[in-house]
Formats: C-alpha cells, structure tokens, sequence
C-alpha cells in the first residue's frame, strides 16, 4: 500500500483526493505524482516531452499554500503562481488536469481514421441514457477483465519491428482499462473499448479476427453488448 503524503495535512488531502489519491496517481495516464523534497506537493505531466506540472511549494499560516502550475488554462500556456486557500486547491487543479485531457483528446483526433473506427464500435455498443451513467455489475467486471486479459495476452503474437510501437501502447491502454473497470462508468469504459478495439483494427483486421477467432465479427458488430453478454465465449 502506498503511504499519504503527510507533509501535507488531512484537509488538503481530502481535497485533492478525487483526482491525486495513491491508485490515481499510478493509474492516471496523463500525469504522475513525484516524491519531492523541495515540494509539499509535486506532480507532473506524464509526457516526458513536456513542462506542464502542479506544486503545492510551500505553507503560509497568513496567505495560505503558495501554488505554482503550468500551463495557467486552455487559452494560455504560462505558469500561473499564487496563493490560495486548501479549498480552493482541487478547483485550480482540476483547471490543470483539463488542460491535460484537452491536449490528450486533440492528439487522439489527429488520426481521423482511428476515430471513424473508433465511432463505429460506439455506434455499435448502443449504450441506453439510462445505463451509461452506472457502473459495471460485477459480472461485467468479470468478463471484460478476462477478455482484455485474452487481448493483452493474445497480441504479442503479432509483434514485429513495424508493430511494436502501437501494440505496445495497445496493452499498456488495455491494463490501464483493465484497472478501471470498476470504477469508471458504464460510458467511460464503452469509448475507452471502442479505441482500444479501433487500434487492433488499424493494425490490421486479421490481428482483431486472430484475437477474437470466430467471434471478432460479432463483437465488431454487437459491441460491449456482446462483451458483457458472452464474455465466456471469449474467454473459452
């Protein structure tokens, strides 16, 4: 188990617990916490190639926590530093993960044939405005955690110096699905599937049916219905 930050006091670190607890921080793919001595607080952008971050960098009993992140919003890209009340700590931050999503999804929609597949497996999943919103049952858990784990295991058959980058990426976005099935909504999982689902396809339909054999048909058509329904079929 990892240890809470005790540098900081409890009121801080239940407010920024929705987004910086310890299971987030190692399964959020946009940023990671840092052990810092400098810092009460330190996280960072888990691109290596960029300087985004957010700090809590030091305590003041007059003006609160001195708080220091880049970039400042979605219109500028700046450091923004300022002192605030720990109240006030989950608000700035949640500006600063935004921007993190923001960059994310523009990079997603760079390829637009990634996207074109990825809409057809949504279209096909045909989630209800009533169920999107909800977690998985346990008996979905289970049969989407065996199937990905079939997916994760499966691929690296196809590997090739050509195809490994992407299939790579493939299981690295499979576990980190796989390690948030219960807790992210019905919705949340379907797009993260459908773009999973999207990339085996773009690698070639052959590496989906090799994957899925006699199934890979029925899945592209009936989606995370047919995931969620017979699992078991995938999973024998």
């Amino acid at each position: 188990m990892k240890k809470v930050n005790k540098k900081l006091p409890v009121s801080v670190l239940k407010e920024l617990k929705e987004f910086v607890n310890p299971k987030l921080s190692e399964t959020d793919k946009l940023f990671c916490v840092i052990d810092s001595e400098d810092y009460l607080f330190k996280t960072v952008d888990i691109d290596q190639t960029s300087d985004f971050y957010y700090t809590i960098e030091e305590y003041s009993t007059q003006n609160g926590y001195l708080l220091s992140y880049k970039p400042m919003n979605q219109n500028e890209v700046g450091v923004n530093r300022l002192y605030v009340k720990a109240d006030k700590l989950s608000f700035y931050f949640k500006i600063w993960h935004d921007c993190l999503i923001a960059y994310a999804e523009l990079e997603e929609d760079q390829d637009p044939f990634l996207t074109n597949l990825e809409n057809q497996f949504l279209d096909g999943f045909n989630l209800s405005d009533e169920s999107k919103n909800e977690p998985l049952k346990l008996n979905q858990i289970y049969y989407l955690e065996e199937s990905l784990t079939k997916i994760e295991n499966e691929i690296g058959h196809y590997v090739t110096p050509e195809t490994a980058p992407n299939i790579t990426e493939i299981i690295e976005d499979v576990e980190h699905l796989k390690s948030q099935l219960g807790r992210k909504s019905q919705e949340w999982v379907a797009k993260k599937l459908a773009n999973i689902l999207a990339k085996i396809t773009k690698e070639g339909p052959d590496i989906l049916k090799g994957i899925f054999k006699e199934t890979g048909k029925q899945i592209m058509i009936q989606g995370i219905k047919f995931l969620l329904e017979n699992g078991n079929m995938l999973i024998n």
